[in-house]
């Protein structure tokens, strides 16, 4: 997961065309003492914004 890169996935989602938009921030974010990666998500149903989340991933 390099800052600064992205990862687009299509299909579909409930008989809607989707798209899902994954891009690794260039931030990071210390979560009980452990170093996180930011990773942006955000999925497009028909084109519009139909969800977005700010995921969180660290390595043991």
């Amino acid at each position: 997961m390099l800052p600064g890169s992205s990862r687009s996935y299509a299909g579909v989602k409930e008989d809607e065309p989707s798209k899902e938009v994954f891009v690794v921030e260039r931030t990071t974010k210390t979560i009980e003492g452990a170093p996180c990666v930011v990773v942006s998500d955000r999925l497009y149903l028909s084109g519009h914004l139909a969800e977005r989340t700010t995921d969180y991933y660290s390595q043991d």
